[in-house]
């Protein structure tokens, strides 16, 4: 039965043009990322700017070398981390 069900997922990505996936903390954690609450996350840690602006997508538009590839560590790099 799941066989079918990822078959007739993989027909639907296949005949879309644009996909949206709405995931939360349970997805990148799951896939090893750490979350924004835990001990060593984003939160927990004293940086130039607020953690809210940081994962902005404006601050992103604004510092795109600032942020890792999503997959490795997913946190900020070169942002003056104290």
């Amino acid at each position: 039965m799941i066989v079918e069900e990822i078959k007739k997922l993989q027909q639907m990505i296949d005949q879309s043009r644009r996909i949206v996936f709405f995931g939360g903390a349970g997805v990148s954690t799951e896939s090893g990322i750490p979350d924004f609450r835990s001990e060593d996350g984003l939160y927990h840690k004293q940086y130039d700017w607020p953690p809210e602006t940081i994962i902005s997508h404006s601050f992103f538009m604004a510092h795109p070398e600032g942020l890792s590839p999503i997959g490795t560590q997913c946190e900020p790099m070169g942002l003056n981390a104290v």
